[in-house]
């Protein structure tokens, strides 16, 4: 399942690389009883998808796919799609009118179940890409990580490299939305349950934090 992770950031990360048109997306709803529900999205400007299916000369027929049928045929060339996922979690490809892109997704899932997914899905077991839990005052605190540049260059994604100077690494917008009320956060809150992080760099070691009342 990592590869599926990495193949997703690798995609991704070479997309911004050249255009900037990247952002990650996050709409999560925890319900009294400790289930989540949403996802989070990589999505990619639809003016590069179409440019990559346009030169594409893997996927035999690229120029005539929809989007979403076209990163499908992407992750099916280029990473195995996980079939052992926990309960309540999955991975979809989504396209939209101004993005597309791939979604990893909650339904009724446990507090456990989103923790083995973000150690799995992450650069390794203490760097999960997302990892929930409730503090003593029964409020939820999420965090999430970025996959790093190196760990989409080793993918193979051309260009993609911790090396890039900082003035050609791409940034990620990343929002997230909860069910209930925002209580702090190192990100930027708006309209009380968003809160955004702007201009940050694909950085594993660099934590998002938020704590949320439960909906």
């Amino acid at each position: 399942m990592k590869k599926l992770s990495l193949t997703v950031a690798a995609m991704a990360v070479a997309a911004t690389a050249l255009t900037g048109c990247m952002k990650e997306t996050s709409t999560l709803t925890v319900s009294k009883s400790k289930k989540v529900t949403g996802d989070v999205r990589y999505l990619i400007d639809n003016d590069f998808v179409d440019m990559m299916k346009a030169f594409d000369e893997e996927i035999p027929g690229a120029q005539d796919m929809s989007r979403k049928k076209y990163l499908t045929a992407m992750m099916e060339l280029d990473a195995d799609t996980p079939n052992d996922l926990p309960k309540g979690t999955g991975f979809k490809i989504v396209s939209g009118k101004n993005y597309s892109g791939w979604a990893f997704t909650f339904d009724k899932a446990s507090f456990k179940a989103v923790n083995r997914f973000g150690k799995e899905l992450g650069e390794s077991p203490k760097k999960p890409l997302v990892k929930i839990a409730l503090n003593k005052k029964k409020q939820v605190v999420l965090k999430y990580r970025l996959i790093g540049l190196d760990d989409a260059g080793e993918l193979g994604a051309e260009g993609v490299s911790g090396d890039l100077p900082k003035s050609m690494q791409p940034r990620y917008k990343v929002q997230a939305t909860f069910g209930g009320k925002i209580v702090s956060t190192n990100g930027k809150v708006k309209k009380k349950k968003t809160v955004t992080w702007s201009g940050v760099r694909p950085d594993s070691s660099k934590v998002l934090k938020v704590t949320a009342k439960l909906k």
